[in-house]
């Protein structure tokens, strides 16, 4: 039975040990946790030169989808040609996924890489104010910055 790991690891050397025989047969590192675009694709790298499929793992925002689909659509494959190039799709309800910049665009079972500029996100503004974390404190955080400061230091903006 094929062997996948890799979601977990935060760097490259524990990363590469697991391509290292007996290796797993998928590699899937996170873009997120990994340390994003440039350390994913040293990490392909490395599974590449050991014949190991990279299938970057991914669950969570729109982003982090995107940025792992654009990162995946730059990445050779190991392997003989009809080994394809896979993305996993968390399908969990995530609002911070389908709410922020709307579902991921699937057709065919193909997933549609955005053509906009950097990772093609275009975030929902109005989705985006209702997860802001500093309108839920700042009355809070307003009466303490009060009763040590006076004058303009102040948290307009925060309300």
């Amino acid at each position: 039975m094929p062997l996948a790991a890799g979601e977990s690891e935060t760097e490259l050397g524990e990363l590469a040990a697991l391509v290292k025989p007996p290796a797993v047969d998928v590699l899937q590192p996170s873009l997120a946790v990994a340390g994003g675009l440039t350390p994913l694709r040293g990490i392909a790298a490395v599974a590449r030169a050991a014949r190991v499929t990279v299938v970057p793992h991914c669950w969570g925002s729109a982003v982090a989808l995107t940025a792992t689909a654009q990162a995946l659509a730059t990445l050779r494959t190991a392997g003989s040609a009809d080994v394809p190039r896979a993305l996993e799709l968390d399908t969990t309800p995530n609002p911070l996924r389908s709410e922020l910049a709307g579902p991921p665009a699937v057709r065919d079972g193909r997933f549609e890489l955005p053509d906009g500029p950097g990772l093609g996100v275009v975030p929902d503004a109005a989705a985006l104010d209702a997860y802001l974390v500093r309108r839920a404190v700042a009355p809070q955080l307003a009466r303490h910055a009060g009763a040590r400061r006076a004058g303009p230091a102040s948290l307009e903006g925060y309300a």
